[in-house]
């Protein structure tokens, strides 16, 4: 689980599942953020080694935050993987659902509505990523802009997965795609 830790930081704990237990703990903020700004409400997601963590922000759209998935070993110790959205600000991964993970490993993540309405910023999207949180493609309504203005993000659920490869998403817009 990750708890919002008095002084403003997210800390990532491991429970010993039969006891309640604290195995390990860490903090799991990147750093170059502001951890104030940030939120961790989607669920975690285990796989590959790794616990993916979402972030969005913590009071809606206020604040100059950035979303993003961190990834930390499941043993507790090594180095953070981090992919962040490449907006401006905005861009959360805050679909309660937490990130989804395909029979290859590759994880998808919804985000939301970003601050831009004219140059595309990966905002409003679906994103595969590799185990590694390295991007492997996205996806984007044409509308995105529209959307972005309108706070309608596409990542207010969860990307599904569906039989034949393809994915599903609808957001605040109310159109599945």
């Amino acid at each position: 689980m990750v708890a919002e830790e008095a002084g403003s930081h997210h800390v990532l704990y491991a429970l010993d599942a039969s006891t309640g237990a604290v195995r390990w703990s860490r903090n799991v903020d990147v750093s170059g953020d502001s951890p104030i700004t940030h939120q961790q409400r989607p669920a975690l997601a285990v796989a590959n080694g790794y616990v993916y963590i979402g972030f969005g922000g913590l009071a809606g759209d206020c604040g100059q935050y950035k979303g993003k998935v961190v990834g930390v070993p499941t043993s507790g110790s090594g180095g953070t993987i981090a992919y962040r959205v490449p907006v401006k600000r905005e861009g959360a991964v805050w679909a309660t659902g937490g990130p989804v993970i395909d029979s290859s490993g590759n994880l998808y993540v919804s985000t939301g509505n970003g601050s831009s309405t004219t140059s595309y910023d990966g905002s409003d999207s679906v994103i595969e990523l590799s185990p590694t949180l390295q991007m492997i493609g996205r996806f984007a309504p044409s509308n995105w802009a529209s959307d972005n203005a309108q706070d309608l993000d596409l990542g207010s659920t969860n990307p599904v997965l569906v039989p034949g490869g393809w994915v599903f998403q609808v957001g605040k817009r109310g159109t599945g795609m």
